[in-house]
């Protein structure tokens, strides 16, 4: 993208609405934080409009998104990022989006999905992620119960699905298809789609929208993947999020400006939202995109360009890369074999003595093993500037925490779900234990009850469940913490 060097709009005035709720369940509701000497938190709240502001304004030339398209890496800047945010915002209210309307994104990661997500937000509308496996019965489900006004999908094949149910959703008044040009001319192509927030005179609607925002209030809807019935739609406010993004790149101890993150993960999931929209707008992360195939096999390529500092995954993710590195290992023989497996067992017994011993210098065996071993094998990966390694989702086997471990890579799991708005608790550097989801990150409690149930507070908890009050109070203990439905010790 063309770099725009004008001065950014000034920051949007946040409010907060009053309210002695802590849950709802109407998308119109505000609801009381919880702050105070319970759940400590050192962070004011902060709208996302003002956040995307504020890191525009500081860090408007740094690199805030990349990918690869016809062999040409192509670059938006923060302030790049900021202006097709507000164009699309603008475009939104252009197609009738009204506050509180859904605005649902069907498709894999890419920079447009990312800008569609923040012009709903900027707009006043409520976006969510639908799965880009979804069926057309469950898009339509969460397309119908959000009340979706605006639909955008990647390509022709997820149109299809929208066009095989668009006459049972009733609100639907638009939709654009992101990636390539729609052959239904009652579909708008991405570059038509913004070219309609051009006009001048939508400004001032955008500021009116703008001015509406308070940070207590519902801005993204996260749907459960309704292995027990219909999905629920988890409503999260606008400081569920910033809060979250800000104190996990904090427990992290991220550095700004100088993180580089790969996007590949669903983002109708809360964990990649949190990792690939919001942590790296909080602290100035350059964000790479994956293709399309990359979990069948070349999310490898893209590691090898961006570099992470921080990489994500879900335990399936490293078990594939597991694989592949002893598929390869196989071929080797003689010296280089018995060279890998001394540098395999000296990373493990290294490794495993930080659990104890989390600031011991480096003795010599590791110092060689990994100028030899180590360096090469991350190199390969992608992983040779690779600070934080993380697995969520599902536990990680010991196995397959072993593995890496011997190769000099430390998973970190975490623990959390949606109506956390992502992470709860999370193993860091400086106190990991190898099968355990860590310690509560700064502000968020977490109590185990009688029966062995998982029980968490604190300014991430989400506002509750979309139109049903019922499973939102059944939720929460009469002291006020989430029930997760998980067992613990």
């Amino acid at each position: 993208m063309s770099t725009d060097y004008r001065q950014v709009n000034m920051k949007p005035k946040i409010s907060l609405v009053p309210s002695d709720r802590f849950v709802v369940s109407s998308i119109d509701d505000a609801v009381k934080l919880r702050t105070g000497s319970e759940v400590p938190s050192n962070y004011d709240p902060i709208s996302i409009p003002q956040l995307l502001e504020e890191t525009a304004s500081e860090a408007g030339y740094i690199p805030a998104l990349r990918v690869r398209r016809n062999g040409d890496l192509i670059t938006w800047t923060f302030r790049d990022y900021l202006k097709d945010v507000r164009t699309a915002a603008k475009a939104m209210l252009k197609c009738g989006l009204e506050e509180g309307n859904g605005v649902c994104i069907l498709g894999f990661n890419s920079p447009e999905w990312f800008i569609a997500d923040l012009g709903a937000i900027y707009a006043g509308g409520i976006p969510s992620g639908i799965y880009p496996t979804n069926n057309p019965d469950s898009c339509k489900y969460i397309a119908s119960h959000c009340h979706c006004t605006i639909m955008f999908v990647e390509n022709q094949e997820q149109l299809q699905k929208i066009q095989s149910i668009k006459t049972q959703l009733p609100h639907l008044r638009k939709i654009i298809q992101y990636i390539g040009e729609p052959t239904d001319p009652d579909v708008l192509s991405w570059n038509a789609f913004i070219s309609l927030g051009t006009e001048p005179e939508l400004e001032q609607l955008l500021e009116i929208s703008l001015s509406k925002i308070a940070a207590n209030k519902c801005c993204h809807l996260v749907y459960t993947s309704g292995t027990t019935g219909n999905p629920k739609g988890v409503m999260l406010s606008h400081d569920n999020i910033t809060f979250t993004a800000k104190n996990t790149g904090e427990h992290y101890k991220l550095k700004e400006k100088e993180e580089r993150f790969v996007s590949y993960l669903p983002l109708s999931h809360i964990a990649a939202v949190i990792v690939d929209i919001f942590i790296p707008i909080t602290f100035k992360v350059t964000v790479y995109f994956a293709d399309k195939n990359a979990l069948k096999g070349t999310l490898t390529e893209t590691l090898r360009e961006c570099h992470p500092t921080l990489f994500f995954g879900v335990p399936r993710v490293y078990e594939k890369m597991q694989e592949k590195i002893m598929g390869a290992s196989k071929s080797t023989k003689g010296l280089k074999k018995h060279i890998g497996r001394w540098a395999k067992k000296t990373g493990y017994r290294y490794n495993k003595s930080l659990i104890t011993h989390p600031n011991q210098d480096k003795d010599i065996q590791y110092k060689v093993a990994n100028k030899v071993v180590f360096q090469k094998v991350k190199a390969l990966l992608g992983f040779d500037k690779c600070v934080h390694f993380v697995s969520s989702g599902a536990p990680l086997s010991i196995e397959t925490l072993e593995y890496f471990m011997s190769l000099d890579i430390l998973i970190m799991e975490l623990y959390g779900m949606s109506e956390c708005c992502g992470p709860h608790t999370a193993n860091t550097l400086r106190a990991w234990k190898p099968g355990k989801v860590g310690r509560d990150l700064p502000g968020f409690l977490t109590k185990i009850d009688k029966d062995g149930e998982i029980h968490m507070k604190g300014r991430n908890i989400f506002m509750g469940y979309l139109n049903d009050s019922i499973s939102t109070d059944d939720a929460f203990t009469d002291d006020g913490f989430l029930k997760s439905g998980d067992l613990g010790i």
